[in-house]
């Protein structure tokens, strides 16, 4: 469902294409969110203020701020205790014994995991005017092709976006 919070608004959208009417309304909120969450995936950054989760091996520190941390779930129930474990399993790894009567290997595959919860915080007017442009310009493909899009539409729109998305990728 389309929320206030989202980096385009359906005005804005209407302004760059050009629409009058408010007919469509709860179809282009629907467009923009389906529009956003390609490209949050396309780019691997979040565009909307959300709760996530990410769930992580025992022996691993999550890559997410421990300031955002609102929750933890699974082998660890406290965040303390995330970080607790990490020095165990470092100092293990270096041949260091912290428990005495520990008397076998630690089998890394079958670590038991963990899960945390943390929340993104993200205002519409720090999303990156590019980033804007290729939501509005895939919100309105969607829109003018609510059919069957032929395969070269569907490509054209790709290397569009996919090159204006490029720089702001995690993982080039």
């Amino acid at each position: 469902m389309y929320s206030d919070n989202e980096p385009v608004s359906i005005i804005e959208f209407k302004e760059y294409t050009r629409i009058t009417t408010n007919a469509d309304d709860t179809l282009i909120g629907l467009f923009l969110q389906t529009a956003r969450e390609k490209v949050e995936a396309e780019t691997e950054r979040d565009y909307i203020s959300k709760v996530k989760q990410a769930t992580f091996k025992a022996n691993t520190v999550p890559t997410v701020e421990r300031s955002l941390v609102t929750g933890v779930t699974g082998y660890y129930t406290d965040l303390d205790d995330v970080y607790n474990a990490y020095t165990y399993f470092v100092e293990y790894a270096k041949g260091v014994t912290i428990n005495n009567n520990r008397d076998y290997p630690i089998d890394y595959n079958m670590l038991p995991t963990y899960t945390i919860t943390y929340s993104v915080t993200v205002e519409p007017t720090d999303v990156p005017a590019t980033i804007k442009t290729v939501i509005m310009m895939l919100g309105s493909d969607f829109y003018d092709n609510r059919g069957a899009s032929t395969v070269i539409k569907q490509h054209d729109v790709a290397i569009k976006y996919k090159a204006l998305l490029a720089p702001y990728k995690l993982n080039n």
